[in-house]
């Protein structure tokens, strides 16, 4: 350990009589290396053909109605299939300015208002498609669309990537396509 500490120039190790316990640049240092670690066992496993039983963690991040709404019920019938992938869904947040008396910045609740007869807003068709269907809501001006909801599927690196994230985007990429608003093209 000291020699690392030398090669690096920083303390990794905070040293006592009784303990030993990791400095700041020590446990950054240890979460970056584990992340190699795991890169590079991927690398090893994919090299020797042993990546065709996707297995491990997915973290997949999306915004909360998307998440919630959406993604929730696609995600159910892929863990189903590939029983030893976990997936952690992570809730994102944005704020944008908007003008109006009542504003409200997380589409459920823009979901909640506009069904309860609030007035007329502006959402993604995915959100509120059932609505339309069940006639709960109408558009009013049908001849108008907002710009595109852009949606980008991202992952660290198609380099070394586990097969389970290979086949989470893959299926995604179906799965996303079918719903309302989106245009498969």
């Amino acid at each position: 350990m000291a020699a690392l500490e030398r090669d690096l120039g920083v303390r990794l190790l905070e040293r006592r009589t009784t303990s030993l316990q990791a400095t700041p640049q020590g446990t950054r240092f240890y979460q970056r290396a584990l992340g190699v670690l795991a890169e590079y066992h991927e690398a090893i496993a994919e090299a020797r053909g042993q990546t065709e039983t996707p297995a491990g963690l997915i973290r997949v991040n999306a915004p909360a109605a998307f998440g919630q709404f959406r993604l929730n019920a696609m995600l159910a019938p892929f863990l189903a299939q590939y029983p030893k992938v976990d997936i952690k869904l992570i809730e994102h947040t944005e704020t944008i300015q908007t003008q109006g008396r009542y504003r409200v910045n997380n589409a459920l609740a823009i979901r909640e208002s506009l069904a309860a007869g609030g007035g007329i807003g502006l959402c993604p068709l995915w959100l509120v498609q059932d609505l339309l269907d069940d006639v709960t809501l109408t558009r009013v001006l049908p001849q108008w669309h907002g710009q595109p909801q852009p949606l980008h599927l991202l992952s660290p690196s198609r380099r070394y990537q586990p097969l389970r994230a290979r086949l989470l985007l893959d299926y995604l990429v179906e799965q996303i396509a079918l719903l309302p608003g989106y245009n498969a093209s």
